[in-house]
Protein backbone atom coordinates (compact mmCIF):
# COMPACT_ATOMS: atom_id res chain seq x y z
CA UNK A 1 0.00 0.00 0.00
CA UNK A 2 1.60 3.43 -1.15
CA UNK A 3 0.75 5.78 1.59
CA UNK A 4 3.09 9.27 0.66
CA UNK A 5 3.39 10.40 -2.41
CA UNK A 6 5.58 13.57 -3.65
CA UNK A 7 4.15 15.53 -6.89
CA UNK A 8 6.94 16.81 -9.35
CA UNK A 9 4.95 17.86 -12.38
CA UNK A 10 1.40 19.11 -12.49
CA UNK A 11 -0.17 20.28 -15.84
CA UNK A 12 -4.07 21.06 -16.24
CA UNK A 13 -4.05 17.46 -17.45
CA UNK A 14 -2.50 15.23 -15.71
CA UNK A 15 -0.41 14.38 -11.92
CA UNK A 16 2.92 12.69 -12.10
CA UNK A 17 3.71 11.25 -8.76
CA UNK A 18 7.45 10.54 -8.73
CA UNK A 19 8.02 9.11 -5.20
CA UNK A 20 6.06 7.19 -3.23
CA UNK A 21 7.08 5.08 0.00
CA UNK A 22 5.31 2.80 2.38
CA UNK A 23 6.37 4.93 5.47
CA UNK A 24 7.71 7.73 6.58
CA UNK A 25 11.48 7.08 7.20
CA UNK A 26 11.55 6.05 3.79
CA UNK A 27 9.71 9.33 2.58
CA UNK A 28 12.30 11.45 4.03
CA UNK A 29 15.24 9.91 2.44
CA UNK A 30 13.19 10.19 -0.64
CA UNK A 31 12.34 13.59 -0.34
CA UNK A 32 15.41 14.98 0.56
CA UNK A 33 17.07 12.94 -2.11
CA UNK A 34 15.25 14.71 -4.65
CA UNK A 35 13.13 17.87 -3.71
CA UNK A 36 9.17 17.59 -4.69
CA UNK A 37 6.93 20.26 -5.86
CA UNK A 38 4.29 18.76 -3.35
CA UNK A 39 3.95 16.42 -0.66
CA UNK A 40 0.82 14.48 0.44
CA UNK A 41 1.27 12.51 3.64
CA UNK A 42 -0.66 9.91 5.49
CA UNK A 43 -0.71 10.68 9.02
CA UNK A 44 -0.81 7.41 10.25
CA UNK A 45 2.48 5.91 8.41
CA UNK A 46 4.47 3.18 10.17
CA UNK A 47 8.15 3.48 11.39
CA UNK A 48 7.57 7.37 11.52
CA UNK A 49 3.51 8.77 11.53
CA UNK A 50 3.32 11.62 9.30
CA UNK A 51 3.67 14.64 12.07
CA UNK A 52 6.90 12.99 12.63
CA UNK A 53 7.60 13.44 9.40
CA UNK A 54 6.40 16.89 8.51
CA UNK A 55 8.03 18.06 11.32
CA UNK A 56 11.55 16.93 9.99
CA UNK A 57 11.27 18.05 6.80
CA UNK A 58 9.80 21.58 8.07
CA UNK A 59 12.39 22.16 10.79
CA UNK A 60 15.16 23.38 9.04
CA UNK A 61 13.96 26.96 7.65
CA UNK A 62 16.75 27.32 5.51
CA UNK A 63 16.22 23.91 4.01
CA UNK A 64 14.87 23.67 0.07
CA UNK A 65 12.43 21.66 1.60
CA UNK A 66 10.89 23.50 3.96
CA UNK A 67 9.16 25.74 1.11
CA UNK A 68 7.58 22.46 -0.34
CA UNK A 69 3.87 22.53 0.33
CA UNK A 70 2.48 19.60 2.13
CA UNK A 71 -1.34 18.16 2.44
CA UNK A 72 -1.52 15.66 5.31
CA UNK A 73 -4.29 12.82 4.25
CA UNK A 74 -5.74 11.23 7.16
CA UNK A 75 -8.92 9.19 8.34
CA UNK A 76 -9.11 10.95 11.77
CA UNK A 77 -11.75 13.36 11.23
CA UNK A 78 -11.68 14.58 14.69
CA UNK A 79 -11.37 18.77 15.27
CA UNK A 80 -7.93 17.50 17.38
CA UNK A 81 -6.08 15.90 14.78
CA UNK A 82 -7.42 18.45 12.10
CA UNK A 83 -6.29 21.24 14.35
CA UNK A 84 -3.03 19.75 15.16
CA UNK A 85 -1.65 19.03 11.05
CA UNK A 86 -2.70 22.60 10.52
CA UNK A 87 -1.11 24.40 13.20
CA UNK A 88 2.36 22.47 12.08
CA UNK A 89 2.16 24.33 9.22
CA UNK A 90 0.33 21.89 6.72
CA UNK A 91 -0.71 23.57 3.68
CA UNK A 92 -3.99 21.66 3.67
CA UNK A 93 -5.62 18.36 5.74
CA UNK A 94 -7.81 16.19 3.69
CA UNK A 95 -10.00 13.51 5.28
CA UNK A 96 -10.75 10.43 3.78
CA UNK A 97 -12.92 9.19 2.39
CA UNK A 98 -11.98 11.96 -0.51
CA UNK A 99 -12.88 13.39 -3.62
CA UNK A 100 -10.07 12.68 -6.32
CA UNK A 101 -10.95 16.32 -8.18
CA UNK A 102 -11.18 18.10 -5.34
CA UNK A 103 -7.89 16.87 -4.24
CA UNK A 104 -6.46 17.27 -7.71
CA UNK A 105 -7.40 21.52 -7.64
CA UNK A 106 -6.08 21.38 -3.98
CA UNK A 107 -2.94 20.32 -5.81
CA UNK A 108 -2.97 22.30 -8.61
CA UNK A 109 -3.49 25.66 -6.47
CA UNK A 110 -0.58 24.78 -3.79
CA UNK A 111 1.98 23.88 -6.72
CA UNK A 112 1.06 26.88 -8.80
CA UNK A 113 1.47 29.19 -5.99
CA UNK A 114 5.05 27.78 -5.05
CA UNK A 115 6.02 27.42 -8.29
CA UNK A 116 4.81 31.46 -9.03
CA UNK A 117 7.18 32.45 -6.25
CA UNK A 118 4.72 32.49 -2.89
CA UNK A 119 7.01 32.10 0.12
CA UNK A 120 5.35 29.58 2.65
CA UNK A 121 3.88 31.42 5.80
CA UNK A 122 5.00 29.83 9.06
CA UNK A 123 2.73 29.68 12.40
CA UNK A 124 4.61 28.58 15.26
CA UNK A 125 2.72 25.67 16.51
CA UNK A 126 2.06 25.75 20.27
CA UNK A 127 4.62 23.82 22.56
CA UNK A 128 3.53 20.48 23.15
CA UNK A 129 2.58 19.36 26.63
Amino acid sequence: MKIYAAISAVNWQAITITLESCNGKEALESIFNKTPDLVISDVMMPEMDGVQTFEKLHGDKSSPNFETPVIMLTAKQDVSSVLEGLSLGADDYVTKPFNNQVLSLKIKRLVGLKRGGVKRSYIEPTPRR
